[in-house]
């Protein structure tokens, strides 16, 4: 198939050198954080993600007014020092270029393709660069476009004019319907990422006052509580885990279910939401010390100190399976040691993180065979034996000192 779209390059300034200074770890915090961010902000204007390499991404738009707006999304959410959850701001450079390309078994073709990655070598960060073909499409009362010269690229015959587009040129929201769902005439429109910050009022009860990080399922916040008091932690749900209709579907049914879930063991849900072209998930702040923090302070524990553990955690889980949901992410990190009782948090997150297909990273010391094998892409039924399985590792832990199943890296220890 053949089609006039604009192409979209972002990548990532100073990867290398970055890289070079952080762990493994640290580098696939960052690039999950990059990926999460761009697909759901290309997504939420109306553009599609073709593929990531490394740490570029090459997307599609039908709309080059929407692709310039996503660019600069990026850009000013990656670039906060609080926007990429991982300790630091990410300086993204981004390319623009329109023009007829191919489309095939999904992927895309064509000279505008390799341009705009020509394009994305010299482009600098902060801004939004693109070609005089891409140009000549936008209302140039949206932006603060500037020339960027003439440029010859290796492989391209003729010289290219260039344009820029700072990232504070005073990007207008995009007035949009929502993702994954219909709205009614005179509805609330959609809402991108950068739009949503502190001291904006949800469902005219949750005023945000915090951002909090990326998790695997949205951008969360601390929020106020004018209805009840308090504080709650709110969740904006990734556009992209929820943009198709079955996928709206099972989230919905899923949130239903947590709303049940009454125990003193499991953070309470106080339900889903959506207003602006979003869904907000609410959840019980809990302040309090993870047991991840205190086997990593005991290494082991007690017989008596172990057995109130684990019978606070299997009744946490016995009321969400009481329920039909299953944890999911059964881990020491999301066990908070709260006063009286103890409390599971994240429930649910692996599902709703997983609605469009694909996998998530689990914790591997605490992964069950069968989530094993979903990460292997063998398709295996995961149910609520899983949680079950994870509790008895953390039982093995809790009395050892050590899981019993350890190695270099999350792929050995799955492997056994």
């Amino acid at each position: 198939m053949v089609r006039d779209l604009t192409v979209f390059i972002a990548d990532i300034e100073g990867f290398t050198e970055r890289t070079s200074r952080q762990s493994r770890e640290e580098t696939l915090a960052m690039l999950r954080a990059f990926k999460r961010t761009v697909t759901s902000i290309v997504t939420a204007r109306e553009g599609h993600v073709v593929k990531f390499i490394g740490d570029g991404a090459l997307a599609i738009f039908d709309d080059a007014v929407h692709a310039v707006r996503a660019g600069l999304d990026i850009i000013g959410f990656l670039g906060k020092d609080d926007g990429s959850g991982i300790g630091g701001p990410l300086h993204i450079r981004v390319a623009l270029h329109s023009g007829e390309v191919s489309l095939e078994d999904d992927d895309v073709f064509g000279e505008p393709v390799n341009l705009a990655f020509r394009l994305e070598e010299t482009a600098e960060a902060g801004r939004v660069t693109l070609t005089e073909s891409t140009y000549r499409l936008l209302n140039k009362a949206l932006f603060s476009c500037q020339p960027a010269g003439i440029r010859q690229f290796k492989g391209i015959l003729s010289p290219v004019a260039c344009h820029e587009i700072p990232a504070d040129s005073g990007n207008v929201t995009l007035q949009t319907e929502p993702v994954g769902a219909s709205q009614p005439a005179g509805a609330a429109r959609f809402l991108s990422d950068t739009d949503i910050e502190t001291g904006l009022m949800i469902g005219n009860r949750y005023i945000l006052r915090k951002r909090l990080s990326i998790g695997m399922t949205g951008i969360g916040f601390e929020a106020e509580d004018t209805g009840f008091g308090g504080t709650v932690t709110v969740r904006v749900v990734d556009p992209f885990l929820i943009a198709t209709p079955a996928a709206l579907g099972r989230f919905m049914a899923i949130t239903r279910a947590l709303a049940t879930v009454t125990s003193p063991h499991v953070a309470t849900f106080h339900g889903a939401l959506s207003e602006m072209g979003r869904y907000f998930m609410m959840t019980e702040q809990v302040e309090a010390p993870s047991l991840r923090e205190q086997m990593d302070q005991a290494r082991r524990f007690d017989a008596p100190a172990a057995a109130r553990i684990l019978r606070s955690i299997a009744a946490g889980l016995m009321a969400l399976h009481a329920s039909g949901v299953r944890h999911g992410e059964v881990a020491p990190c999301n066990i908070l040691m709260a006063s009286p009782e103890l409390k599971l948090i994240e429930a649910c997150t692996a599902e709703i993180a997983t609605l469009r297909g694909g996998s998530m990273n689990w914790s591997p010391d605490y992964t069950s065979p069968e989530q094993a094998c979903e990460i292997a892409g063998t398709g295996q039924v995961i149910d609520h034996r899983s949680d079950l399985y994870a509790l008895g590792i953390i039982a093995y832990e809790l009395l050892t000192g050590e899981p019993p199943f350890t190695g270099g890296d999350s792929r050995s220890i799955l492997s056994r």
